[in-house]
């Protein structure tokens, strides 16, 4: 959640998928009652699209998944493991850093900065 809002500059609304739609109609119903029971008739004379709009945000990649101590980059034959952006095998370039058993893994080709690296911890292969 957080890595949305810092791919997209701050935006707190960059954790939702927003879209919508904007629909005029015109519809009219008649009912008639008859004591035990009652008919309802509906007539809609006209719908009209005012507006349909949808909000893109950038989806930050996954570049890693961590499985148990070891950890694998979203490279190669497990590019379809980035979920977002370019999930095919291309001359991908990713950032690895840290120390003992701490990394964190970036990339700006896949909308990953340094300040919005992925972090694991115990990994150890």
């Amino acid at each position: 959640m957080l890595a949305n809002i810092l791919a997209n500059a701050g935006n707190p609304l960059a954790v939702f998928d927003i879209s919508g739609v904007l629909t005029f109609f015109l519809r009219a119903y008649i009912t008639l009652s008859l004591g035990f029971f009652s008919v309802t008739k509906t007539f809609e004379f006209t719908r009209l699209k005012l507006l349909d709009f949808t909000v893109h945000f950038k989806r930050p990649a996954f570049l890693g998944t961590l499985s148990g101590d070891t950890l694998t980059l979203a490279t190669g034959s497990s590019a379809h493991n980035r979920l977002n952006g370019v999930v095919t095998d291309v001359a991908e370039t990713i950032h690895v850093s840290g120390t003992g058993g701490s990394l964190k893994l970036w990339s700006d080709q896949f909308g990953r900065s340094v300040g919005n690296a992925q972090t694991f911890s115990g990994v150890k292969h």
